[in-house]
């Protein structure tokens, strides 16, 4: 688990996916786990170590990799440029390491017991109705954000305890709701662009997304929203009642089988039981409450104008499209075509790649440059409607050290779409081994539904047509 946890924290802090992993690897070492086995004191530097084992541990591992981010800031801004590559992660792994065994691993297992002890106090003082609360807050604590706080306190208690019976549990609930709230509206609309919204959106909640639900269809509308967080508590209130337990962090349908553990079928019934309950209420009550249909509200609005009457199929669209530009010309191809996994397998996100027929690389958009890396291969870029795009000149280039890359702008510099931003000698790149392949990426595409590329594979595409369209 904590291999795991320190993969995707890597992502979130942004930090060097291989020493986070390494940090992890700190608190699993065999040498270490042997010695906090023993009787002796164990001591670093002259400093005490705490004995503890982190085999299931979550919040040290998550705090270390949030603090490996700054050191590996501060390590880059005192290293010589021509040393990085090897004297950078020597460097964060020589600090990282002793604050990992002496400082963060201590307070975080204090933090996690705390977390338990906490979690085990509100479920025997407040029992099935905390479930349920929480379960019906749930769709205005990921408005905050704040849900992400609450995953490590799941994880924490599968960790610690081998279940979980209050995170996890309500998620579950309110994630089938907003499911449910969602379908409910795309049977009921009759705006052709919301029934298609709401039943993707519906789809994506089922299976733990729940953005497009919630900020797409059920609080745009108002009272599916309302019907969605009544329905999850009601579903809250069901799973608590049974004492429904999760064996396995999950947040969907997906979490059936997360139900099968020491508690026998019964649980897994149980389990099925609240997420038909949270589902079917949210259905049913949206359909009882009702909404107020967005294409009948734009009819309305228009028939009391002295303009001309518009066609249906001109409204505003319910959902934005962000459209992208080429950043290159030459060859379109699918991200799983790209020969490294962490493309093709869409860990760094969605979107297409094309292999460049000239060495320029072009803004996809008006937006910013929120990034230009060092060695100048890989440029992020933020549109001005928010999506954030990470554009990968050729694979393992990041090795040339920016030899053969010419810089066109600067970190936070704002540009107009077709921008030249970097320069790159294709020919010598080429010669040097490497794969010019660019992927076009949107990392953030868990903030909507899904990026579509407007060219067929290996369709010939000029830097400005129209490339990726984000929805």
């Amino acid at each position: 688990m904590p291999f795991l946890i320190a993969a995707n924290a890597a992502k979130v802090f942004r930090v060097n996916q291989s020493l986070a992993l390494f940090i992890a690897g700190v608190y699993l070492s065999p040498t270490f786990v042997t010695m906090v086995a023993g009787d002796a004191a164990i001591t670093l530097f002259g400093l005490p170590i705490t004995k503890a084992t982190y085999s299931y541990s979550v919040i040290p591992v998550i705090l270390m990799v949030w603090i490996t981010h700054y050191i590996e800031i501060l390590v880059d801004k005192i290293t010589p440029k021509m040393v990085k590559l090897i004297l950078n992660p020597t460097l964060v792994i020589l600090i990282s390491a002793p604050i990992a065994l002496i400082v963060v691993g201590p307070i975080g297992t204090i933090i996690g017991n705390g977390l338990a002890v906490a979690i085990n106090f509100l479920s025997v003082k407040l029992g099935f109705i905390i479930v349920g609360i929480l379960a019906a807050t749930f769709p205005f604590i990921v408005m905050t954000g704040m849900h992400h706080a609450l995953t490590p306190i799941g994880l924490n208690a599968i960790a610690t305890g081998g279940t979980d019976t209050l995170i996890f549990v309500s998620q579950v609930c309110s994630n089938l709701a907003q499911s449910g709230a969602s379908l409910a509206v795309a049977v009921r609309s009759k705006d052709s662009n919301m029934k298609q919204l709401a039943s993707a959106a519906g789809v994506s909640a089922l299976m733990g997304i729940t953005e497009p639900a919630l900020y797409g269809v059920t609080l745009k509308l108002k009272r599916p929203v309302v019907a969605a967080s009544i329905a999850a508590g009601i579903g809250g209130i069901v799973g608590g009642l049974l004492q429904v337990s999760l064996y396995i962090a999950q947040n969907c349908i997906m979490a059936i089988p997360a139900f099968i553990g020491e508690k026998g079928l019964s649980n897994l019934i149980y389990g099925i039981i609240m997420i038909v309950v949270s589902f079917v209420a949210a259905f049913v009550l949206t359909l009882i409450f009702g909404f107020e249909d967005v294409k009948a509200e734009t009819e309305d609005e228009v028939q009391n104008t002295d303009t001309e009457k518009q066609p249906a199929q001109q409204s505003v669209p319910l959902v934005d499209k962000i459209e992208l530009c080429a950043p290159v010309a030459g060859t379109v191809k699918a991200l799983s075509d790209v020969p490294d996994k962490t493309f093709a397998d869409k860990v760094l996100g969605d979107g297409a790649a094309i292999v460049p027929s000239e060495g320029k690389v072009y803004a996809p958009a008006d937006g910013t440059v929120a990034n230009i890396m060092d060695s100048k291969h890989g440029i992020m870029f933020v549109t001005e409607s928010g999506a954030e795009i990470l554009i990968h000149i050729g694979l393992d280039t990041v090795n040339l050290n920016g030899k053969y890359f010419k810089s066109h702008v600067s970190d936070g510099d704002k540009v107009k779409k077709g921008k030249l931003l970097v320069e790159f000698d294709m020919d010598a790149i080429k010669k040097e081994g490497y794969d010019l392949i660019t992927p076009v990426v949107v990392t953030n595409i868990s903030d909507y539904i899904k990026a579509v590329c407007m060219e067929k594979e290996d369709a010939a595409v000029n830097a400005g047509d129209k490339f990726l369209t984000i929805v």
